[in-house]
């Protein structure tokens, strides 16, 4: 009997694992990588060998990688299926897209003279010119407000 008489024990729960870290059969926790491919890179060459050798020592069955090329032409997410120690080595890829190309609107590009530091630990955005170190207005909640301070730097109205 595993419950006490009185009623007073505790009922077994199941463990709860995070979406993030999912425990698999080998003992060890899936990781998700994050990689960029050199521009050119075709899809297929996900599939070589040659084309992990220098991160292979780093990747465990059931890792998942995230690869974008340079020039952001496509997306794929990579599983790795084995990865023997002087053995078999299978990525195998799960998802691919192309990417859209980017919209003329697009400002991801800082002025020169100017950089947005972030405080993870209050989430924020703080705008500096570099020149004198100084703040240019009060933590802002996102980059891109960030971003539209510094546009509307008197500095700059000028240009």
């Amino acid at each position: 009997m595993t419950e006490k008489a009185n009623g007073s024990a505790k009922p077994k729960k199941d463990p709860v694992l995070s979406a993030h870290n999912v425990m698999y059969p080998r003992g060890h926790f899936r990781v998700d990588h994050d990689a960029i491919a050199p521009a050119g890179t075709t899809p297929e060459m996900l599939t070589s060998t040659a084309f992990w050798v220098n991160v292979r020592a780093m990747l465990k069955p059931f890792d998942i990688v995230h690869v974008v090329t340079e020039d952001e032409q496509w997306w794929a997410e990579v599983l790795v299926r084995a990865n023997e120690k002087g053995g078999a080595f299978q990525p195998w890829v799960l998802r691919f897209e192309k990417l859209p190309p980017r919209l003329e609107g697009d400002r991801l590009s800082i002025p020169d003279g100017f950089r947005i530091d972030y405080d993870p630990t209050r989430n924020e955005y703080t705008p500096i010119r570099i020149k004198d170190r100084v703040p240019m207005s009060g933590p802002l909640r996102t980059w891109h407000q960030a971003r539209d301070a510094i546009e509307n730097h008197p500095a700059l109205r000028g240009k």
